[in-house]
């Protein structure tokens, strides 16, 4: 009788710790799943606000980088307005590219045609030629914006993107956005979707 109950007594004993045991797994489980979570929402988090760090911080070198363009150009037309002579002297021109931080420079006559430039390859060359060329120079003549601005284009090529994805998605349609739209720019300027593998 006495081995008996030390049988059971063993038995109850396995139970309650494989008992024990299964549920104490499980809490702990269930505890490093929260944390686990808790900790993955809070990376994302950090990584959201970083990615938004980063994307302003691009569009502020962005802007910085096209004042400085603009400021380069500017220099540029004084200092020839001043010294005319500069378009004939290659290496004077090469020079005043390389202090005014310029890779390449062409300057046209009133035709369109490049009159000095630096590879001295482009000299000649007519960029009005070509019909986006002319309309180029004649909206920097004039002052204007293009028919076929950054806005028309990205409509353009939203179309066929917009398709590209209505396939994926078995036929969805898609409403094309006007992107000269502030509503339309918001709702899509965190869309990463590319057709482009």
């Amino acid at each position: 009788m006495r081995r008996t109950f030390l049988i059971w007594l063993f038995l109850l004993i396995c139970a309650a710790f494989a008992v024990t045991g299964g549920v104490t797994y499980w809490q702990f489980r269930r505890h490093a799943s929260q944390q686990a979570e808790e900790l993955i929402s809070a990376r994302l988090h950090d990584l959201m606000d970083l990615m938004d760090y980063t994307r302003t911080s691009v569009q502020r070198l962005m802007s910085i980088n096209d004042e400085s363009a603009l400021a380069r150009t500017r220099a540029m037309a004084e200092i020839v307005s001043l010294n005319p002579a500069v378009l004939g002297d290659q290496e004077l021109l090469q020079g005043l590219c390389n202090d005014l931080g310029a890779e390449q420079a062409a300057i046209t006559d009133e035709h369109g045609v490049i009159v000095a430039s630096v590879p001295a390859s482009y000299r000649g060359f007519d960029i009005t030629a070509d019909k986006a060329s002319a309309e180029f120079i004649d909206c920097i003549r004039e002052n204007r914006r293009p028919e076929f601005d950054e806005y028309f284009a990205t409509n353009m090529a939203s179309v066929a993107i917009l398709a590209h994805r209505s396939i994926l998605e078995n036929g969805k349609r898609y409403d094309i956005p006007d992107f000269r739209k502030e509503e339309d720019r918001k709702l899509w300027e965190n869309d990463t979707l590319t057709p482009f593998w």
